[in-house]
Protein backbone atom coordinates (compact mmCIF):
# COMPACT_ATOMS: atom_id res chain seq x y z
CA UNK A 1 0.00 0.00 0.00
CA UNK A 2 1.01 3.46 -1.12
CA UNK A 3 0.74 6.33 1.27
CA UNK A 4 1.82 9.77 1.36
CA UNK A 5 4.08 10.80 4.44
CA UNK A 6 4.56 14.90 4.98
CA UNK A 7 8.31 15.53 5.39
CA UNK A 8 7.70 19.69 5.71
CA UNK A 9 5.29 22.15 6.85
CA UNK A 10 5.83 26.09 7.56
CA UNK A 11 3.76 29.34 7.35
CA UNK A 12 3.70 31.41 4.89
CA UNK A 13 2.77 35.50 5.03
CA UNK A 14 1.02 36.55 1.98
CA UNK A 15 1.41 40.62 2.77
CA UNK A 16 5.35 39.86 1.33
CA UNK A 17 5.80 39.60 -2.53
CA UNK A 18 8.11 37.47 -3.86
CA UNK A 19 8.76 35.11 -1.11
CA UNK A 20 11.22 31.77 -1.71
CA UNK A 21 11.08 29.04 0.82
CA UNK A 22 13.45 26.11 0.14
CA UNK A 23 13.33 22.99 1.41
CA UNK A 24 16.23 20.62 1.67
CA UNK A 25 16.70 17.99 -0.41
CA UNK A 26 17.85 15.29 2.15
CA UNK A 27 14.48 15.30 4.02
CA UNK A 28 12.97 14.27 0.53
CA UNK A 29 13.42 10.17 -0.72
CA UNK A 30 10.43 9.69 -2.49
CA UNK A 31 10.22 10.78 -6.38
CA UNK A 32 6.14 11.40 -6.22
CA UNK A 33 5.77 14.77 -3.91
CA UNK A 34 2.39 16.21 -2.99
CA UNK A 35 2.54 19.81 -1.83
CA UNK A 36 -0.95 21.14 0.00
CA UNK A 37 -1.53 25.35 0.53
CA UNK A 38 -4.27 26.01 3.43
CA UNK A 39 -5.66 29.32 4.41
CA UNK A 40 -5.13 30.13 8.50
CA UNK A 41 -6.73 33.37 8.34
CA UNK A 42 -7.50 36.36 5.76
CA UNK A 43 -8.12 35.60 1.98
CA UNK A 44 -6.54 34.48 -0.99
CA UNK A 45 -6.49 37.47 -3.27
CA UNK A 46 -4.61 37.33 -5.82
CA UNK A 47 -1.77 35.00 -4.44
CA UNK A 48 -0.59 32.15 -6.03
CA UNK A 49 2.14 29.29 -4.82
CA UNK A 50 4.79 27.83 -7.14
CA UNK A 51 7.13 24.92 -7.52
CA UNK A 52 11.04 24.33 -8.50
CA UNK A 53 14.37 23.02 -8.21
CA UNK A 54 15.71 25.62 -6.52
CA UNK A 55 16.00 29.55 -5.08
CA UNK A 56 16.97 31.99 -7.63
CA UNK A 57 16.85 28.98 -10.44
CA UNK A 58 14.00 29.41 -12.69
CA UNK A 59 11.35 26.66 -12.76
CA UNK A 60 11.51 23.81 -15.45
CA UNK A 61 8.47 23.37 -17.64
CA UNK A 62 8.13 19.88 -16.77
CA UNK A 63 7.89 20.42 -12.71
CA UNK A 64 7.11 23.68 -12.04
CA UNK A 65 3.44 24.13 -11.23
CA UNK A 66 1.05 26.89 -9.59
CA UNK A 67 -1.52 26.54 -6.95
CA UNK A 68 -4.70 27.65 -7.74
CA UNK A 69 -5.70 29.13 -4.52
CA UNK A 70 -9.12 29.67 -3.22
CA UNK A 71 -11.12 29.55 0.07
CA UNK A 72 -10.55 26.00 0.98
CA UNK A 73 -7.26 23.76 1.20
CA UNK A 74 -5.99 23.32 -2.54
CA UNK A 75 -3.04 21.00 -3.53
CA UNK A 76 -0.90 19.42 -6.43
CA UNK A 77 0.69 16.22 -6.99
CA UNK A 78 4.49 16.37 -8.59
CA UNK A 79 6.57 13.51 -10.08
CA UNK A 80 9.77 14.05 -10.28
CA UNK A 81 12.06 12.88 -13.23
CA UNK A 82 14.05 10.45 -12.27
CA UNK A 83 17.21 11.33 -14.21
CA UNK A 84 16.83 14.93 -12.45
CA UNK A 85 19.23 15.73 -9.68
CA UNK A 86 18.42 18.75 -7.35
CA UNK A 87 19.52 19.50 -3.71
CA UNK A 88 16.46 21.46 -2.78
CA UNK A 89 12.77 22.05 -3.32
CA UNK A 90 11.51 25.85 -3.74
CA UNK A 91 7.86 26.93 -2.65
CA UNK A 92 8.07 30.65 -4.68
CA UNK A 93 5.21 32.92 -3.89
CA UNK A 94 3.48 35.33 -6.60
CA UNK A 95 1.49 38.27 -5.62
CA UNK A 96 0.22 39.22 -1.78
CA UNK A 97 -2.55 39.21 -0.53
CA UNK A 98 -3.33 41.57 2.74
CA UNK A 99 -3.32 39.93 6.31
CA UNK A 100 -3.25 36.34 4.60
CA UNK A 101 -1.40 33.29 6.54
CA UNK A 102 -1.34 30.44 5.02
CA UNK A 103 0.17 26.60 5.66
CA UNK A 104 2.63 24.89 3.15
CA UNK A 105 2.52 21.25 3.71
CA UNK A 106 4.87 19.06 1.03
CA UNK A 107 4.38 15.23 1.51
CA UNK A 108 5.95 12.46 -0.52
CA UNK A 109 4.58 9.09 -1.31
CA UNK A 110 5.97 6.23 0.52
CA UNK A 111 5.09 2.45 0.23
CA UNK A 112 4.52 0.24 4.02
CA UNK A 113 5.28 -3.20 1.89
CA UNK A 114 2.29 -4.53 1.81
CA UNK A 115 1.33 -4.51 -2.04
CA UNK A 116 -0.43 -1.76 -4.25
CA UNK A 117 -3.69 -0.58 -3.62
CA UNK A 118 -6.71 -2.76 -4.37
CA UNK A 119 -8.61 -0.09 -6.20
CA UNK A 120 -11.04 -1.48 -9.00
CA UNK A 121 -8.92 -1.67 -12.04
CA UNK A 122 -11.48 -2.63 -14.67
CA UNK A 123 -15.11 -3.30 -14.86
CA UNK A 124 -16.81 -4.93 -17.59
CA UNK A 125 -20.90 -5.63 -17.97
CA UNK A 126 -22.55 -8.46 -19.53
CA UNK A 127 -26.15 -7.34 -19.60
CA UNK A 128 -28.01 -9.01 -17.51
CA UNK A 129 -25.39 -11.76 -16.50
CA UNK A 130 -24.13 -9.05 -13.64
CA UNK A 131 -20.42 -7.58 -13.77
CA UNK A 132 -17.45 -8.15 -13.73
CA UNK A 133 -15.65 -6.69 -11.91
CA UNK A 134 -11.32 -6.75 -11.09
CA UNK A 135 -9.48 -5.47 -8.44
CA UNK A 136 -5.65 -4.85 -8.16
CA UNK A 137 -3.71 -6.93 -6.33
CA UNK A 138 -6.75 -8.27 -4.40
CA UNK A 139 -7.81 -12.03 -3.51
CA UNK A 140 -10.88 -12.30 -4.97
CA UNK A 141 -12.64 -11.00 -8.02
CA UNK A 142 -16.50 -11.67 -9.21
CA UNK A 143 -17.98 -12.90 -12.37
CA UNK A 144 -21.80 -13.04 -12.13
CA UNK A 145 -22.31 -12.40 -8.99
CA UNK A 146 -19.94 -16.37 -7.78
CA UNK A 147 -17.09 -15.19 -5.64
CA UNK A 148 -13.92 -16.97 -6.69
CA UNK A 149 -10.97 -17.18 -5.10
CA UNK A 150 -6.92 -17.03 -7.06
CA UNK A 151 -6.58 -19.92 -5.02
CA UNK A 152 -9.45 -21.95 -6.00
CA UNK A 153 -8.53 -21.71 -9.43
CA UNK A 154 -4.69 -22.28 -9.42
CA UNK A 155 -4.94 -25.19 -6.87
CA UNK A 156 -7.58 -28.04 -7.21
CA UNK A 157 -7.41 -30.15 -3.75
CA UNK A 158 -7.46 -33.38 -5.66
CA UNK A 159 -7.27 -35.55 -9.14
CA UNK A 160 -10.59 -35.82 -11.42
CA UNK A 161 -11.87 -32.73 -10.49
CA UNK A 162 -13.27 -29.32 -12.29
CA UNK A 163 -14.56 -26.30 -10.90
CA UNK A 164 -18.16 -25.19 -11.06
CA UNK A 165 -21.27 -25.33 -9.29
CA UNK A 166 -23.27 -27.92 -8.18
CA UNK A 167 -26.41 -26.52 -7.05
CA UNK A 168 -28.90 -23.85 -8.10
CA UNK A 169 -28.47 -20.47 -7.30
CA UNK A 170 -25.19 -17.58 -6.50
CA UNK A 171 -22.61 -19.12 -4.53
CA UNK A 172 -19.04 -19.98 -4.21
CA UNK A 173 -17.43 -21.80 -7.17
CA UNK A 174 -16.91 -25.66 -6.04
CA UNK A 175 -14.86 -28.68 -7.07
CA UNK A 176 -16.93 -31.53 -9.30
CA UNK A 177 -15.85 -34.19 -10.11
CA UNK A 178 -14.78 -35.30 -13.66
CA UNK A 179 -13.58 -38.88 -14.15
CA UNK A 180 -11.10 -39.63 -17.05
CA UNK A 181 -13.80 -40.87 -18.85
CA UNK A 182 -15.67 -37.48 -18.36
CA UNK A 183 -12.56 -35.51 -19.78
CA UNK A 184 -12.56 -37.94 -22.67
CA UNK A 185 -15.50 -37.01 -23.55
CA UNK A 186 -15.64 -33.12 -23.38
CA UNK A 187 -12.59 -32.80 -24.90
CA UNK A 188 -14.48 -34.43 -28.35
CA UNK A 189 -14.60 -31.74 -31.01
CA UNK A 190 -18.06 -32.62 -31.94
CA UNK A 191 -20.95 -35.11 -31.75
CA UNK A 192 -19.43 -37.88 -34.02
CA UNK A 193 -16.30 -37.55 -31.97
CA UNK A 194 -18.24 -37.78 -28.72
CA UNK A 195 -20.00 -41.17 -30.11
CA UNK A 196 -16.93 -42.13 -30.59
CA UNK A 197 -15.63 -42.27 -27.31
CA UNK A 198 -18.65 -43.97 -26.16
CA UNK A 199 -18.56 -46.68 -28.62
CA UNK A 200 -22.60 -45.90 -30.05
CA UNK A 201 -22.86 -45.83 -33.62
CA UNK A 202 -23.49 -43.24 -36.10
CA UNK A 203 -25.30 -42.81 -39.09
CA UNK A 204 -22.44 -41.92 -41.50
CA UNK A 205 -24.57 -41.40 -44.79
CA UNK A 206 -27.88 -41.97 -46.25
CA UNK A 207 -28.16 -42.09 -50.41
CA UNK A 208 -31.41 -42.66 -52.86
CA UNK A 209 -32.37 -42.40 -56.35
CA UNK A 210 -28.97 -43.50 -58.00
CA UNK A 211 -28.56 -43.53 -61.80
CA UNK A 212 -30.29 -46.51 -63.58
CA UNK A 213 -27.79 -48.24 -65.58
CA UNK A 214 -29.14 -49.52 -69.17
CA UNK A 215 -27.85 -53.07 -70.82
CA UNK A 216 -24.16 -52.75 -70.73
CA UNK A 217 -23.50 -55.21 -72.03
CA UNK A 218 -22.66 -58.77 -71.69
CA UNK A 219 -20.08 -59.44 -68.79
CA UNK A 220 -19.37 -55.94 -68.09
CA UNK A 221 -19.10 -54.60 -64.65
CA UNK A 222 -20.55 -51.29 -64.14
CA UNK A 223 -20.24 -49.67 -60.82
CA UNK A 224 -23.55 -48.27 -59.98
CA UNK A 225 -24.05 -44.30 -59.10
CA UNK A 226 -24.10 -44.18 -55.42
CA UNK A 227 -21.08 -44.14 -53.51
CA UNK A 228 -19.50 -43.43 -49.72
CA UNK A 229 -15.83 -42.66 -48.98
CA UNK A 230 -14.47 -43.76 -46.11
CA UNK A 231 -11.09 -41.47 -44.70
CA UNK A 232 -7.92 -42.86 -44.45
CA UNK A 233 -7.08 -44.51 -41.33
CA UNK A 234 -10.91 -44.63 -40.87
CA UNK A 235 -10.37 -48.53 -39.89
CA UNK A 236 -8.90 -49.69 -36.42
CA UNK A 237 -9.27 -53.27 -34.69
CA UNK A 238 -12.54 -54.12 -33.89
CA UNK A 239 -14.15 -51.70 -35.98
CA UNK A 240 -17.47 -52.42 -37.52
CA UNK A 241 -19.74 -50.51 -40.24
CA UNK A 242 -23.26 -51.60 -41.58
CA UNK A 243 -23.61 -51.03 -45.38
CA UNK A 244 -27.61 -51.30 -46.59
CA UNK A 245 -28.66 -51.41 -50.10
CA UNK A 246 -31.53 -51.99 -52.18
CA UNK A 247 -31.18 -52.80 -55.38
CA UNK A 248 -33.66 -53.03 -58.52
CA UNK A 249 -32.58 -55.14 -61.36
CA UNK A 250 -34.16 -56.18 -64.34
CA UNK A 251 -32.18 -59.48 -66.01
CA UNK A 252 -33.88 -60.33 -69.32
CA UNK A 253 -34.94 -64.30 -69.72
CA UNK A 254 -32.13 -66.57 -69.16
CA UNK A 255 -29.83 -64.02 -68.09
CA UNK A 256 -28.12 -63.56 -64.92
CA UNK A 257 -27.27 -60.63 -62.62
CA UNK A 258 -23.88 -60.75 -60.67
CA UNK A 259 -23.71 -57.80 -57.83
CA UNK A 260 -20.59 -56.86 -55.40
CA UNK A 261 -20.34 -54.55 -52.44
CA UNK A 262 -16.29 -53.07 -53.31
CA UNK A 263 -13.96 -50.69 -51.51
CA UNK A 264 -12.45 -49.45 -54.27
CA UNK A 265 -11.08 -52.24 -57.19
CA UNK A 266 -11.49 -54.50 -54.29
CA UNK A 267 -14.68 -56.59 -54.25
CA UNK A 268 -15.88 -57.34 -50.07
CA UNK A 269 -18.92 -59.33 -51.01
CA UNK A 270 -20.56 -60.66 -54.09
CA UNK A 271 -23.92 -62.59 -54.93
CA UNK A 272 -22.10 -64.56 -57.81
CA UNK A 273 -24.30 -65.22 -61.05
CA UNK A 274 -27.93 -64.73 -60.08
CA UNK A 275 -30.21 -66.63 -63.12
CA UNK A 276 -33.04 -64.45 -63.82
CA UNK A 277 -36.37 -66.39 -65.35
CA UNK A 278 -37.80 -63.84 -66.34
CA UNK A 279 -37.69 -60.18 -67.80
CA UNK A 280 -39.79 -58.96 -64.77
CA UNK A 281 -38.11 -56.33 -62.35
CA UNK A 282 -36.39 -58.34 -59.54
CA UNK A 283 -36.02 -56.22 -56.13
CA UNK A 284 -32.55 -56.97 -54.05
CA UNK A 285 -32.08 -56.19 -50.51
CA UNK A 286 -28.36 -56.80 -48.74
CA UNK A 287 -27.07 -55.44 -45.62
CA UNK A 288 -23.62 -56.12 -44.84
CA UNK A 289 -21.92 -56.13 -41.74
CA UNK A 290 -18.53 -55.31 -42.33
CA UNK A 291 -15.41 -55.66 -39.76
CA UNK A 292 -11.50 -54.59 -39.84
CA UNK A 293 -9.63 -57.01 -38.18
CA UNK A 294 -6.18 -56.42 -39.20
CA UNK A 295 -4.91 -52.33 -40.44
CA UNK A 296 -2.07 -51.36 -42.20
CA UNK A 297 -1.09 -51.77 -46.33
CA UNK A 298 -2.41 -55.21 -46.00
CA UNK A 299 -5.20 -54.97 -43.88
CA UNK A 300 -7.96 -57.39 -43.22
CA UNK A 301 -11.91 -56.81 -43.37
CA UNK A 302 -14.72 -59.45 -42.52
CA UNK A 303 -17.77 -59.28 -44.15
CA UNK A 304 -21.13 -61.13 -43.17
CA UNK A 305 -23.68 -60.78 -45.77
CA UNK A 306 -27.81 -60.65 -45.30
CA UNK A 307 -29.28 -60.96 -48.66
CA UNK A 308 -33.08 -61.20 -49.82
CA UNK A 309 -35.04 -60.80 -52.90
CA UNK A 310 -38.97 -60.23 -55.03
CA UNK A 311 -39.91 -61.97 -57.61
CA UNK A 312 -38.53 -65.37 -56.63
CA UNK A 313 -35.02 -65.24 -58.43
CA UNK A 314 -32.39 -67.11 -56.18
CA UNK A 315 -29.37 -65.40 -54.42
CA UNK A 316 -26.07 -66.89 -54.58
CA UNK A 317 -24.03 -67.90 -51.75
CA UNK A 318 -23.34 -64.74 -49.66
CA UNK A 319 -22.40 -66.11 -45.83
CA UNK A 320 -19.16 -64.95 -44.94
CA UNK A 321 -16.12 -63.38 -46.85
CA UNK A 322 -12.62 -61.79 -46.14
CA UNK A 323 -11.02 -58.92 -48.18
CA UNK A 324 -7.43 -57.13 -48.16
CA UNK A 325 -7.33 -53.77 -48.22
CA UNK A 326 -5.25 -50.70 -47.70
CA UNK A 327 -6.61 -49.35 -44.22
CA UNK A 328 -3.99 -46.40 -44.59
CA UNK A 329 -5.64 -44.55 -47.34
CA UNK A 330 -9.19 -43.93 -48.72
CA UNK A 331 -11.76 -46.43 -49.52
CA UNK A 332 -14.64 -45.63 -51.98
CA UNK A 333 -17.34 -47.88 -51.02
CA UNK A 334 -19.65 -48.83 -53.80
CA UNK A 335 -22.05 -51.39 -55.26
CA UNK A 336 -21.42 -52.64 -58.93
CA UNK A 337 -23.67 -54.70 -61.40
CA UNK A 338 -22.73 -57.48 -64.15
CA UNK A 339 -25.35 -58.46 -66.43
CA UNK A 340 -24.43 -62.53 -68.32
CA UNK A 341 -25.94 -61.43 -71.76
CA UNK A 342 -26.66 -58.34 -73.92
CA UNK A 343 -30.33 -57.73 -73.64
CA UNK A 344 -32.50 -54.81 -74.63
CA UNK A 345 -34.40 -54.86 -71.50
CA UNK A 346 -31.69 -55.94 -68.44
CA UNK A 347 -31.50 -52.48 -66.28
CA UNK A 348 -30.28 -51.89 -62.56
CA UNK A 349 -30.51 -49.12 -60.22
CA UNK A 350 -29.73 -48.41 -56.76
CA UNK A 351 -32.58 -47.13 -54.35
CA UNK A 352 -30.64 -47.16 -51.31
CA UNK A 353 -27.29 -46.71 -50.00
CA UNK A 354 -26.29 -46.29 -46.04
CA UNK A 355 -23.93 -46.78 -44.30
CA UNK A 356 -23.51 -46.80 -40.37
CA UNK A 357 -20.94 -46.84 -37.70
CA UNK A 358 -20.98 -49.48 -34.63
CA UNK A 359 -18.89 -48.05 -32.60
Amino acid sequence: MSEYKDVAAFNLDLTIAGQERAIPRAAIIGQRLRVKAALISGSWGSATIGVKYRIGMAAPANFATTLTLSASPDSVGIEMPSEVVFDELCIVQSGTSSGALIRIIVSEEVFDGSGGPTTVIGAVTDGDKGDITLSANATTFTIDNDSVTYAKMQNVSATDKVLGRSTAGAGDVEEIACTAAGRALIDDADASAQRATLGVGSLLSVQTGGTTVTNPGAGVETDLSLTYTLPANFWTVGKAVWVTQDIEAAGGTLNTTTMKLKAGSVVLSTTGAISAGSATVTQWAFRHLVVCTATGASGTLLISTIGNSRNGNAIGSMIQQTATVDTTGTLILKNSVTFGATVGTVSAKQSLFMVEQLN
